[in-house]
């Protein structure tokens, strides 16, 4: 039986070996070649590049992806989770991409995770870093056609302060091996935890993190109803998502 040590390094080489296949297809441009055949990098019209569900961009590595908003009232512990295998009746959005596809894409545009939240003793504030934190927004239409974009954390509301959550990034931990070998972001379906949680792909490094009855959807904000779609964005820290603006 492999000891989790060489279950993680196993993982790990497997992991490289398809980030290194995915390079080579971006490098190729046009040819978008077949790295796995359930696994394909397409170059899409605008120059941008999908893996699955998800859009990406190689120059300005932000991210994208569709979503729904999923609760309006209860506590929560995820901003989002796959809407299979997720928490659903815990989390602000739903969405249909896998986790694991999500990692590789944040790999591939030279993201890091970051070992912090783990490393932390007591609930404080985890401070931004380049390389791991991401501003995460959302966008959508109201039922006249107007496009709002805002911070996700704008929806939630902090019962501690209460107040909105405050604005800033969200870390990159990237989730955990299991002592199985399987990815636990994958088989949790956890994407974005606010309530701290090792096996999600990104977390919340504010404080009050280590509770689970703080947070709550924030309808005063401006969080539409439930089952209006959304499109997640994931930009680096400190690139700023534009104004709320019409269209």
């Amino acid at each position: 039986m492999l000891c989790a040590t060489r279950v993680a390094r196993l993982f790990l080489s497997q992991s490289m070996a398809f980030l290194m296949g995915c390079a080579c297809v971006l490098a190729q441009g046009e040819d978008a070649a077949v790295v796995k055949p359930q696994q394909r990098i397409e170059k899409l019209d605008d120059g941008t590049y999908r893996l699955g569900k998800i859009a990406f961009d190689q120059k300005t590595r932000v991210v994208s992806f569709a979503a729904k908003v999923n609760m309006n009232i209860g506590y929560l512990e995820y901003i989002l989770v796959n809407e299979i295998i997720g928490k659903t009746h815990e989390s602000l959005l739903t969405t249909e991409i896998s986790p694991m596809d999500l990692n590789v894409v944040l790999l591939l545009l030279g993201y890091e995770p970051s070992s912090a939240l783990e490393d932390q003793a007591e609930d404080v504030a985890i401070p931004a870093a380049p390389k791991s934190s991401l501003d995460i927004a959302v966008e959508w239409k109201d039922s006249k056609g107007k496009v709002s974009t805002v911070p996700v954390e704008s929806w939630v509301l902090n019962v501690a302060t209460e107040g909105p959550v405050e604005n800033g990034p969200w870390l990159y931990n990237g989730s955990k091996v299991t002592d199985q070998g399987g990815f636990a972001a994958e088989l949790d379906g956890s994407i974005i935890a606010i309530y701290k949680d090792l096996r999600s792909l990104l977390n919340n490094p504010r404080e009050g993190k280590t509770s689970d009855e703080i947070w709550k959807p924030s309808t005063d904000q401006g969080l539409p109803a439930k089952d209006t779609a959304v499109t997640v964005f994931l930009r680096p820290h400190l690139s700023k998502p534009k104004p709320s603006q019409s269209k």
